[in-house]
């Protein structure tokens, strides 16, 4: 039995010492009892260990295993999954073996795939009993066609994550408050690679693009003066803003953008000098550069003009 002391600091008597004890094991009894209540965020009172399920080998779940059931489903009201309707209706029209439908009310649980996942189904037709994996959402394949698939809303989480400018923290944080199953990290750093080099491609795309369309703007314009060439504007941004002192941010991104459409015609990242390896792209492709607008900082401008002394742009601010 505690000692409970009171605010003179004397111990209390026994008859309050034990209104105390009554008063904190009935709040033990109370809290055990809202623990077997079945909330809205099920993992605040319980939680079943999921172990990440991205990568699984064939061997594991291949179509011709119809008895093999995971030791890792959970049930259905373990947490939110992201599902396509019009993909599990079709799943569920009938039983890969029988014509029968499938119910999700007969699933043996779900296993988790990040936002989505299988459900598992067994067939109820006695003289069939053949287990179907439903999947939740769509899926592709990559260099090696094996396994499960990849789910696209696992990619497209990814293509998401790094639109907004988040990390896997932060992703994971909005996705734990709607009770949606979180994306391992391993997984999402996965997803974020494939889809960061088709975005990387499609940008060097856009920006060839945009080029062609500056020097046709540019040769159509008006000149005052014999001189030939694309005007642009450049600027560095970076992640850790400089001191006045010590400027030591890891990562930043540099763009070149064109006077007449406005575009970026160029862009760099993760370089030191970001701003004359543009320059020297753009004068490799046989690009003259007419005026640059930046900055008062002319390090990059006079660094540029000692690589390329034969380059006809001059710097206006």
């Amino acid at each position: 039995m505690p000692s409970i002391r009171n605010h003179k600091g004397r111990f209390s008597r026994t008859k309050s010492v034990k209104k105390i004890t009554k008063l904190i094991l009935d709040r033990v009894q109370q809290k055990h009892k809202n623990n077997n209540r079945v909330s809205d965020h099920s993992y605040a009172t319980f939680c079943y260990p999921v172990t990440p399920t991205e990568n699984i080998t064939a061997s594991t779940l291949t179509d011709d295993d119809l008895t093999y059931v995971p030791p890792d489903l959970v049930p259905l009201s373990h947490c939110r999954l992201v599902t396509e309707l019009d993909t599990l209706a079709n799943q569920l029209k009938s039983c890969r073996e029988c014509t029968i439908p499938l119910h999700l009310h007969d699933a043996k649980g779900v296993r988790c795939y990040g936002l989505t996942g299988i459900v598992y189904i067994i067939c109820k037709n006695s003289s069939c009993q053949t287990l179907n994996r439903i999947k939740l959402g769509k899926v592709h394949f990559g260099r090696e066609k094996k396994g499960v698939g990849i789910f696209y809303v696992n990619t497209k989480a990814a293509t998401g994550m790094i639109h907004a400018g988040i990390g896997e923290t932060q992703l994971n944080n909005f996705l734990s408050s709607l009770n949606v199953h979180c994306i391992d990290a391993k997984t999402l750093k996965i997803r974020e690679n494939e889809a960061g080099s088709v975005l990387e491609n499609q940008a060097i795309m856009s920006n060839k693009d945009t080029l062609q369309m500056e020097i046709l703007n540019s040769t159509t314009e008006d000149q005052t003066d014999s001189r030939s060439g694309i005007c642009i504007s450049t600027d560095t941004c970076w992640q850790k803003k400089g001191s006045g002192r010590s400027y030591n941010s890891l990562s930043g991104v540099s763009t070149l953008i064109g006077k007449t459409t406005g575009k970026v015609v160029n862009h760099k990242g993760m370089e030191p000098d970001m701003v004359v390896e543009m320059f020297k792209e753009l004068d490799e492709k046989e690009v003259d550069i007419l005026e640059v607008v930046g900055d008062d900082d002319s390090t990059g401008f006079d660094r540029a003009k000692r690589l390329m002394p034969n380059s006809k742009m001059e710097k206006n601010k």
